[in-house]
């Protein structure tokens, strides 16, 4: 159990609400996952999303320097609702393979 429970906290604090640092694990989520069979109940699209946008709002402050939340999230409602973004070029994140 302590394993699941260490991926689950993996899972919220690196992918759906990391903050802007994304080292720093908050408390304020273990708690929740004292009792597993109850984690099912809970609303973690609205908490995913309520922290994107507290984020974004943090974000209008000009001495904001990083950005936290669920970013991947955000790149994609950006894709799909703005369709010119998908012809600009980007960077390819694919390495060769070299042989030694």
């Amino acid at each position: 159990m302590k394993a699941v429970r260490a991926y689950i906290i993996d899972l919220i604090v690196g992918v759906l609400m990391p903050d802007a640092n994304g080292s720093t694990v908050q408390l304020m989520y273990l708690p929740l996952l004292f009792n597993l069979h109850n984690t099912r109940s809970y609303s973690w699209g609205f908490a995913v999303l309520a922290m994107l946008y507290r984020e974004l709002c943090r974000m209008t402050d000009p001495s904001a320097m990083d950005i936290g939340g669920c970013l991947i999230l955000l790149q994609s409602w950006a894709l799909h609702w703005m369709s010119f973004l998908t012809s600009i070029s980007h960077q390819s994140y694919v390495f060769p393979l070299v042989n030694k």
